[in-house]
């Protein structure tokens, strides 16, 4: 199980797994806020998952961002991931970002930074929009390991400081057959 802390504290989210075989597992997430019902976020949406991967409370504590992972066009048959969000008041589930998965919530509660298939690092408001570019990691797409199923895609950045985040990224290649790699660097909300 994984707790997440949001709200400045005022909330948790739950990520409860069972039942791991194979590449999966079965995941629940739950939503405690104080004062109200116990909350079981939706499992999946438009044939894709939302419970596997990386979530994130927005500051109001009215949403959740989460990786979506499903196929993609047929004619592709590739797997994808991308940013959906959910209304915790009405459990409404939409689309929110493409082409980024992996949020994580910027210190001052202003922006969902999140990552690409080549590892780069980008940021979104919380209302919502088009990505922006923060660090760019110089990856194709083919060194970063891609199993959406599995949730192996690169990790969520953190942040040790309210100044600074940290960047960590497994990258295939070298005498090992892959090597992880954290770059810390300078943030600013």
């Amino acid at each position: 199980m994984r707790a997440h802390a949001g709200g400045g504290g005022k909330a948790a989210l739950l990520q409860l797994t069972t039942e791991c075989g194979g590449d999966s597992c079965d995941v629940q997430v739950f939503v405690y806020r104080p004062g109200r019902p116990l909350l079981r976020l939706p499992d999946s949406s438009k044939g894709g998952s939302l419970t596997g991967g990386h979530l994130v409370m927005t500051p109001s504590l009215e949403h959740v961002i989460t990786d979506w992972v499903g196929l993609g066009p047929r004619d592709m048959g590739d797997w994808r991931v991308e940013l959906y969000r959910i209304e915790l008041r009405t459990g409404k589930v939409s689309p929110w970002v493409k082409g980024c998965f992996s949020p994580a919530l910027s210190p001052g509660g202003r922006w969902i930074l999140c990552r690409n298939r080549r590892g780069d690092v980008l940021k979104v408001p919380l209302t919502g929009g088009t990505p922006t570019l923060v660090h760019r990691s110089g990856l194709s797409a083919e060194q970063v390991p891609w199993t959406p199923y599995a949730s192996l895609y690169p990790d969520a950045v953190t942040f040790p400081s309210p100044e600074r985040l940290q960047v960590t990224t497994i990258v295939l290649g070298g005498p090992d057959g892959e090597e992880r790699r954290s770059l810390e660097l300078p943030w600013k909300e």
